[in-house]
């Protein structure tokens, strides 16, 4: 008995602290007046959470939850939504056009429904083909509008979700940093590993929180939150912080998917470039040596077109850079491994290791990790300085590398 009243003591409490980060919010107080009662409270609450109660993206989460097991697939999952669009729009001949009217009757289409299931069975995302046609053909059209605007009207929905979803997630963000003890995220032990590197001169973190700050005392300046930070209290639906959603894998532009895409929303909302200043020739002319630690970051290839501006061949021309690959047991190595097949090529990766540009090291044992870095340091300043590699040197063998 006395376990079951701490238990509701403790959600008493988290509840409180995330209903009085509502009240905070920008949404909350929009809706405020000079009716302070528990009713109108109530009301407020009622409005606020259902900005998310038509979420098709939350809806397709919740069916299919046990597959989504980790934050890049989440996102991946988004993408493959997204992409359901195009893929629809580019097999619409295939599709007979009574299905998207079959609030009424017609005997032809009897059928129609396996036979969509066998012209989307191969694509990646035949999942999520099936559940948008599903929630489309769920809403009543009458045959008099066009079926292209019947799909674009669905998508805009999508891109709506997308946006509330992030607001969520801002929430989320904020309820944790009330609840979470930071002085346990100071004291992060992983964390601590990364100061037997050295200064840490820049911080580019994916991160939406201020932890990189808290754990490291550099200028603002020099780290850069290149998705967003958190602030959900002067946030709303149509105006968050944070970039939330999709890579851009392609040169085409495509209309239907490039809202959801992070290229898109980091030009919208601002978040800007500032990283690749740490790049400038001007901030690296004077460093010999320069070590781009990867830490907390799963090197998807989602994020592939920024990953890919710190191993830029001209980079070697300024300074020879390495890179520490830090990792936690063995599936996430694979994991990492795997990513960085994909975004550099599995020949460029073994070839970088073996030239020892690239350094992985496991965090899961604290001790071990120390001595690991402090010898692959130890070894490769000893090697760098007896080989007396010139910078030019140095250049035209990672170019023969990742040519």
């Amino acid at each position: 008995f006395e376990s079951k009243i701490e238990n509701y003591r403790s959600y008493k409490l988290q509840t409180d602290i995330l209903l009085q980060v509502i009240k905070e919010s920008t949404f909350y107080k929009s809706k405020a007046n000079s009716n302070i009662n528990v009713q109108a409270d109530i009301e407020r609450f009622h409005d606020f959470f259902d900005l998310f109660s038509k979420n098709i993206i939350i809806e397709y989460i919740l069916y299919n939850r046990t597959i989504i097991d980790n934050w890049n697939n989440l996102e991946n999952q988004i993408s493959l939504l997204a992409d359901s669009i195009t893929v629809i729009k580019e097999n619409l001949n295939k599709i007979n056009p009574n299905y998207f009217y079959s609030n009424i009757p017609n005997p032809k289409l009897y059928g129609e429904e396996e036979n969509i299931r066998r012209i989307f069975a191969t694509y990646e995302n035949s999942n999520h083909i099936n559940f948008v046609l599903n929630k489309i053909v769920s809403q009543s059209f009458n045959n008099n509008k066009a079926i292209y605007s019947i799909i674009n009207q669905f998508n805009n929905n999508l891109k709506l979700s997308l946006q509330s979803l992030t607001y969520l997630l801002e929430l989320y963000l904020s309820y944790l940093n009330r609840i979470e003890d930071l002085t346990e995220i100071q004291k992060n032990s992983n964390v601590d590993l990364l100061k037997f590197f050295g200064n840490i001169d820049n911080i580019l973190t994916f991160n939406y929180t201020n932890t990189a700050e808290l754990k490291f005392p550099i200028p603002e300046g020099q780290i850069h939150y290149i998705h967003g930070k958190e602030n959900f209290i002067n946030s709303s639906v149509e105006e968050t912080n944070l970039v939330f959603g999709i890579e851009d894998n392609n040169e085409n532009i495509n209309k239907d998917i490039i809202e959801y895409q992070k290229t898109f929303q980091r030009i919208i909302k601002k978040t800007g470039y500032i990283y690749k200043s740490f790049l400038e020739q001007k901030n690296l002319k004077n460093i010999d040596l320069c070590r781009v630690i990867f830490f907390g970051h799963s090197l998807d290839i989602l994020d592939k077109e920024i990953l890919l501006d710190f191993f830029k061949v001209d980079l070697q021309n300024f300074s020879r850079f390495e890179f520490f690959v830090l990792y936690y047991g063995k599936e996430d190595l694979k994991n990492k491994v795997i990513n960085l097949s994909l975004i550099l090529g599995k020949d460029k990766l073994v070839n970088l290791s073996s030239e020892n540009y690239i350094h992985f090291i496991d965090t899961s044992n604290f001790q071990k990790a120390e001595i690991e870095i402090k010898e692959e340091i130890t070894r490769n300043n000893r090697m760098f300085q007896l080989k007396e590699i010139s910078k030019r040197q140095n250049y035209q063998n990672y170019r023969s590398i990742v040519k």
